[in-house]
């Protein structure tokens, strides 16, 4: 949620040492599940109700989106930060409910994923679960460039069980693995490759 600081010892020898502070926050609360370093940025995913902020509270820099709109609550963001420690930019994806996994990097683009319930909204394309029901989830993965343009969109569910992705990595091709879960009265993990250009499946495997 919104937090407030009095004061932020740089120089106290008992306290770890740091550059710069950018706290990513909502109106009601957040939780930063992710980050991953770009074309010279800084990178931070994560999940947050109302008006996202993204603010540097050293400098009192700061940018802020509104997560979703009036029909959603809560939603999930990516924010983008300068190697000054300057917020840059913040998107913000609309949901019913969600939460984040993980953000990684090759270098040039950005991998984003997660789990959802509901509808999800990833730049212009719209994902609806499988199982529209609260508590049972599908899985999503967005790949983008630095600059936030959604490259392509993955949706992974089904109306007989639960599907969440915990974890991604880019080939040296660009290739994107996940590995996650599937479960209905028991779990059964499962890895898949999607293609660098589309995100489609080049080969899936359950881990059983």
């Amino acid at each position: 949620g919104a937090c407030a600081f009095k004061t932020w010892p740089q120089h106290d020898a008992n306290l770890p040492q740091y550059d710069w502070i950018v706290i990513d926050h909502g109106d009601g609360f957040s939780y930063p599940q992710g980050v991953a370093v770009a074309d010279g940025f800084v990178f931070a995913a994560g999940g947050a109700s109302g008006t996202v902020v993204a603010r540097n509270p050293l400098t009192n820099a700061s940018i802020s989106q509104l997560v979703g709109d009036t029909g959603f609550g809560f939603g999930l963001f990516v924010s983008k930060t300068s190697v000054d420690g300057t917020p840059t930019a913040l998107w913000t994806y609309p949901v019913m409910s969600a939460g984040p996994s993980a953000l990684v990097s090759d270098g040039t683009s950005l991998v984003f994923c997660g789990y959802f319930n509901g509808n999800a909204t990833f730049g212009t394309v719209t994902l609806q679960s499988a199982a529209q029901v609260d508590g049972s989830f599908d899985a999503f993965v967005v790949k983008m460039d630095t600059s936030g343009v959604v490259a392509w969109v993955k949706h992974f569910g089904s109306t007989a069980y639960d599907t969440t992705i915990h974890e991604a990595a880019i080939d040296d091709a660009g290739n994107v693995a996940v590995t996650g879960q599937r479960c209905a009265a028991a779990c059964v993990g499962y890895v898949a490759v999607l293609a660098a250009q589309d995100g489609a499946v080049m080969w899936e495997a359950e881990l059983a």
